[in-house]
């Protein structure tokens, strides 16, 4: 094996181990994927990849020398490569659903998350391959449970400190935490009252945007310590290995359970149902991994009966998830239960809305990243929420790329499945040894102590760039977390010849996550997408790499051309990512930060500047063109309707509509600085053009209370009595729908339909909507 092959395989499993530190710093969320924040983590991992498939023609093989010769070019140098062809499949179909669904979708957005789905057919090919290696898995096992377990720490030290400290600054100055939030809500609106509820009844994060997110991985660590005892109970491990279980399982539980997260908490109940079933059932578990060096030898008991495989677990189970609902129920306040019925049907209706979409678009879907805006079009009445995912991993790839992405989908869990079947042992007869792994260049431990220090460097390096940023790290946190982290990976890692059962634990962890999102978000945050990436990995490995060394001189021209091939891909793919996506949403994000500086300090003409050179950076984004519009509308308030003002403020807000594609929260924000033009100069063209856009709003987004109950007040002052009257009372009947109380009319502002003048100088002038309807004869309202 040639010493570039020997750097490029080192450099790829260091790239992985930093991967997952990333992750764990940085895991995004489906929203952020949008805003391009999750590209970073693209280019990553198809940097793994790149590094993993140059190097892997020259990965020994556990084929004969006979059977290389008979194979083909990929095949011999490549192995089985059915699985990986339908990961990629589903990725480049998933670009081209971006791309053919924009219009009516926005092209930044849509792209951003295209490049996720890339990103997600690269780190599953990748980990296949670099997770052969026993000491590998093992490695990448310490890492997740380091990761989740300071994670679990993390939530801990929000509930028992952060969360408290929040609340009681809310309950002591609401509008200042408002105000550095940058969140607009009046006092008495609906949208403070969602921001209020969600800190005071909210549970942790850790690293996460929502506390949903968190709750996908916290079966991790919980997971590993009802391993750690069983092991001790088959006398496997010993009673301090059991006492450290027993620490993940409290400090997992007590986050999992401060999260909120009924279907976490449900489906890491199941999770542990059968893991200790799986271990129990059979020795299968135990020896198809068993010590480092040996192989897999079993000559495990004959088969169990059906109703030991089937029902005994399906009993318990439904116990174990009643057990726990009671128990959790009966600790915390009556809400946590009451609201499951609800919290189910509101799911319903989302999917029942997403199939409305994909009836109208059945072969894209709404494309990536077009979701929440195409989503308003088709929410039920009685729904309420702006979602930016279906809440279900198969509703949202098919959302994204509609029925050829659902059936791609299909076709790779059928053909993991299959692989994973034929990989399990027949414990009815002694198996095989496998080959000495010890032949190959990377023999021993080398290649996970390569893993864990990209992780440690990869960990090292964001610590650093986070307080170069200004954002200092708290020092109670790091006290706690850090050497958690460090101990849990640590004993993991030590604990590898004991602890030996990764497949059934594997399994049990994608058996969590995957039920959990069956009904909650999580399948396109980096976060959550990678530890199932890596724990199908780990159930279904690859199965060969190239040539056995017997075929060395024979082949060694097609390793070269396979390898050179990998790389001109590899640079391909990274130059488009990087000059499509990459550095102008990054050099975009880095004007707007300069902007936001200057309109801090007061430099209003540095502010546009910055905020022109965003909208140049990036030819795609909606944000900066927002931001830009916004503060010409304010120059041409304060410094006047001149011409030449006027003229730069109505292009850069055509300039808003035409990247913001369907997107309605966009348009509204122009059409809002249309009302508010209109309240300080009275110019009726500045009303009919906000009208137009209200009218076309309210077909894409029927639903919007506020939305309806704006356009009934435009109209009015248009002087279309009959049909603002019939937008008033549509937006009354919508108040009424779904027993939510944030859709009263006395709850929701509207800007003022009238001129203003210097009063509303400084900000729109907006009012409740009951106040407003009150004042119009006939229109209805509300006690």
């Amino acid at each position: 094996m040639p010493n570039w092959a020997v750097w490029c395989r080192s450099l790829a499993v260091a790239g992985f181990g930093g991967l997952l530190a990333f992750v764990a710093f940085d895991p995004a969320d489906s929203v952020e994927i949008e805003r391009g924040e999750g590209l970073w983590f693209s280019t990553f991992a198809i940097a793994v990849w790149t590094l993993t498939l140059v190097s892997e023609p020259w990965q020994a093989s556990r084929r004969s020398a006979e059977s290389s010769d008979r194979s083909g070019f990929i095949d011999r140098c490549f192995g089985d490569v059915t699985i990986d062809t339908a990961a990629w499949l589903l990725a480049i179909w998933m670009m081209m659903a971006a791309l053919a669904m924009c219009p009516p979708g926005n092209l930044r957005s849509a792209t951003n998350e295209a490049w996720f789905w890339v990103a997600a057919a690269a780190t599953l090919t990748a980990a296949r391959r670099l997770l052969v290696e026993r000491s590998c898995r093992m490695m990448a096992f310490a890492l997740l449970i380091a990761m989740t377990f300071a994670m679990a720490l993390d939530a801990c030290y929000e509930l028992a400190v952060e969360l408290p400290r929040m609340r009681a600054e809310y309950l002591a100055d609401p509008d200042e935490m408002l105000r550095q939030a940058g969140i607009d809500a009046p006092r008495q609106s609906a949208a403070r009252m969602v921001f209020a509820n969600r800190l005071l009844d909210g549970g942790p994060t850790s690293t996460y945007l929502l506390a949903n997110s968190l709750a996908a991985v916290l079966s991790l660590p919980i997971l590993a310590g009802v391993l750690a005892v069983i092991h001790w109970r088959r006398k496997r491990a010993s009673l301090g290995t059991a006492g450290l279980g027993l620490i993940a399982i409290s400090v997992g539980g007590l986050a999992l359970v401060g999260t909120q997260s009924r279907s976490g908490l449900l489906a890491c109940i199941l999770a542990v149902v059968y893991l200790t079933f799986r271990m129990n059932g059979s020795d299968d578990a135990i020896t198809a991994d068993t010590t480092e060096d040996s192989a897999p030898t079993s000559l495990g008991p004959s088969r169990p009966a059906w109703w030991q495989r089937s029902l005994v677990p399906s009993i318990v189970g439904v116990i174990a998830v009643a057990f726990g609902f009671v128990s959790v129920g009966l600790l915390s306040d009556a809400e946590w239960i009451d609201a499951a019925p609800s919290s189910l049907l509101f799911r319903l209706q989302y999917w029942k809305s997403t199939l409305a979409m994909l009836a109208d678009h059945p072969w894209f879907g709404a494309g990536p990243g077009t979701f929440q805006a195409m989503y308003l079009q088709y929410r039920l009445p009685q729904a309420n929420e702006t979602i930016a995912d279906p809440h279900n991993f198969v509703f949202e790839t098919l959302a994204a790329g509609g029925i050829v992405a659902g059936a791609l989908l299909l076709t790779l869990a059928i053909l993991l499945v299959r692989a994973y079947r034929r990989s399990q042992p027949d414990t009815t007869r002694r198996q095989p040894a496998l080959p000495d792994s010890s032949s190959t260049p990377f023999a021993d431990h080398q290649l996970a102590m390569k893993m864990a220090i990209g992780a440690v460097v990869s960990s090292g390096v964001i610590c650093l760039l986070s307080i170069a940023a200004g954002n200092l790290p708290n020092l109670g946190q790091i006290l706690l977390v850090m050497p958690g982290a460090i101990a849990a990976g640590t004993l993991a890692w030590k604990s590898r010849s004991r602890l030996t059962a990764l497949i059934p634990w594997a399994g049990a962890v994608l058996i969590a996550m995957l039920l959990h999102l069956c009904v909650s978000g999580g399948w396109t945050v980096p976060g959550v997408a990678v530890v199932i990436w890596i724990a199908v990995a780990i159930l279904v490995p690859h199965e060969s790499g190239a040539l056995g060394n017997t075929g060395v001189s024979r082949h060694g021209r097609s390793r070269r051309n396979a390898s050179l091939w990998m790389l001109s891909l590899g640079l391909i793919l990274l130059l488009t990512i990087r000059t499509t996506s990459l550095v102008p949403v990054t050099s975009a994000g880095t004007a707007m930060s300069r902007a936001e500086y200057a309109a801090q300090s007061g430099l209003a003409a540095k502010a546009i500047i910055e905020i022109e050179s965003a909208v140049a950076h990036d030819p795609w984004g909606t944000a900066p063109a927002i931001w830009h519009s916004d503060l010409l509308k304010t120059k041409l308030i304060n410094e006047g309707d001149t011409v030449r003002h006027r003229s730069e403020w109505e292009s850069a807000a055509d300039e808003v509509l035409r990247r913001c594609g369907i997107d309605p929260i966009a348009r509204r924000s122009v059409a809002e600085q249309y009302l508010h033009v209109y309240q300080c100069f009275g110019k009726a063209a500045d009303l009919e053009r906000a009208d137009q856009m209200l009218m076309d709003l309210c077909r894409d987004n029927p639903t919007d209370v506020s939305l309806v109950a704006q356009a009934a007040l435009v109209a009015h002052q248009q002087g279309r009595a009959a049909e603002a009257k019939r937008l008033a009372q549509q937006a009354r009947g919508l108040s009424m729908l779904g027993e939510n109380v944030v859709r009263l009319l006395g709850l929701q502002f509207a800007y003022v339909v009238r001129p203003i003048g210097p009063a509303a100088v400084n900000a729109p002038v907006q009012e409740r909507i009951k106040v407003q309807f009150s004042r119009i004869p006939g229109w209805p309202s509300e006690p």
